[in-house]
């Protein structure tokens, strides 16, 4: 069970007002998850271990489809209501503790109610997360805003309230904030929800190129029936086809084989900015993921090796075999790949997370100093899959993809030793601890 952040010793609970507004109702969609759910959903994510849900009077469809998705982990309480206030005041016997006011049409960056909570309540009423001092939906509150609702409705309550200083602002800064009532402000919504999708661990070109094509075609889709493990799927077959493809060796074989896996970098960050906009995440889905990547990336590397075996340069004594060197270089690569895979895959089932970004490197807090710091910022670059797919895709294009076998090869055995590096760091730190 979730505790309450603000220091008290019950469970931290949300208020999600699902009324229709004008110019939204509770069960309009957004980004392909009704509007109320979306809500609850965010708040269950944001650590609220139980949601009372107002919905309106004679529309058991909102009630029934708020309580029957199977994401919603945690327990609601459904109040039938004419208005807000309402609600509240037939929900006052669950509200001693301060807790999460949030409304359905408002759609905001859950980095709102993780600042409301950080902000405390202190001696007031209820805290207003405003934006250029304007109310933004969510707010801090305490059953003393509910006591001085009387007859009342809740947005009068809240004027008259901040007007006496009984309730405090918070300016949510940069955190963005959205009405989804009018058409403009369901697109700036749908925007915001995809742009929340970068991420700051994206490599340049994931940045600049990829990204901006997956979440596109994210958006596409995000109404359909297509969840992220069929993407994750279709993601890994195009890795399976650009592996064959290469192997075959020659010119087009590796110009299609690249070019396939570069739209295996490019697809890949579907799955993710669907499980995340959906709220589709999911162990086995983030296991699915992670696999299916470090799969497609083994096959091809493979794929390579096999297709580079006649890769030969021209010298003046004669044509010089470098694709069976390379081979061995890669060979090398693929084995040191495997078992850094290895020993991630052992401390992601530690951890209970199948996200590879679940570990922790201290090089991403402080590299060193100096050109040793630098170098590594480099190869950081070269190794993100974003980077070197692109790469190999320039390769392939000048007829010299075999190439990249160095960068595989050198690339995997520097991970390899890094990771072992990391664990024999790890287990000394573990047995010198008091505990260990």
């Amino acid at each position: 069970m979730h505790s309450n952040p603000l220091g008290e010793s019950r469970p931290l609970v949300g208020i999600v007002i699902a009324l229709p507004v004008p110019g939204a109702d509770p069960l309009d969609e957004l980004a392909g998850l009704p509007l109320a759910l979306r809500t609850v959903l965010t708040l269950q994510k944001e650590g609220v271990a139980r949601a009372v849900l107002l919905v309106p009077e004679g529309r058991s469809d909102v009630a029934a489809r708020l309580q029957s998705d199977r994401r919603v982990k945690i327990p609601t309480e459904i109040f039938p209501c004419r208005t807000a206030a309402a609600g509240l005041r037939d929900a006052r016997d669950l509200l001693s503790a301060p807790f999460l006011i949030a409304r359905a049409e408002a759609v905001v960056d859950p980095a709102v109610y993780r600042a409301l909570k950080a902000h405390g309540i202190g001696s007031s009423a209820a805290v207003l997360a405003t934006k250029n001092g304007e109310p933004v939906g969510p707010l801090l509150s305490t059953s003393a805003l509910v006591d001085a609702l009387g007859d009342a409705d809740l947005d009068p309550t809240l004027d008259r309230l901040t007007r006496e200083g009984a309730i405090r602002s918070m300016d949510i800064g940069a955190a963005w904030a959205e009405r989804a009532t009018t058409p403009e402000g369901r697109r700036r919504a749908f925007n915001a929800l995809f742009e929340a999708c970068r991420k700051p661990v994206d490599g340049i070109v994931a940045r600049h190129i990829n990204r901006h094509i997956s979440i596109f075609i994210s958006k596409r889709i995000v109404n359909t029936s297509i969840t992220p493990n069929m993407m994750s799927v279709l993601t890994f077959l195009l890795g399976i086809a650009g592996a064959v493809s290469v192997a075959f060796g020659g010119y087009f074989p590796f110009l299609l084989g690249a070019f396939l896996f570069q739209w295996n970098s490019i697809l890949d960050g579907v799955d993710g900015e669907l499980a995340r906009v959906r709220f589709q995440h999911s162990t086995l889905g983030q296991w699915l993921d992670t696999v299916s990547d470090d799969a497609s990336n083994l096959l091809f590397f493979v794929g390579l090796i096999l297709g580079s075996a006649a890769f030969t340069v021209p010298l003046p004594s004669g044509p010089f075999p470098l694709g069976r060197y390379l081979g061995m270089l890669g060979w090398a690569g693929v084995a040191a790949f495997i078992l850094a895979t290895v020993q991630y895959y052992i401390e992601m089932i530690s951890r209970g997370t199948g996200d590879l970004y679940a570990i922790d490197w201290e090089f991403d807090k402080k590299p060193p100093e100096g050109l040793a710091g630098k170098l590594l910022v480099f190869w950081r670059y070269v190794l993100k899959k974003d980077f070197a797919n692109l790469f190999f895709l320039g390769l392939a294009a000048v007829g010299v993809l075999p190439l990249a076998l160095f960068f595989i090869g050198g690339g995997a055995i520097g991970t390899f030793i890094a990771a072992t590096l990391r664990n024999i760091k790890k287990r000394r730190g573990a047995a010198l601890s008091p505990s260990g």
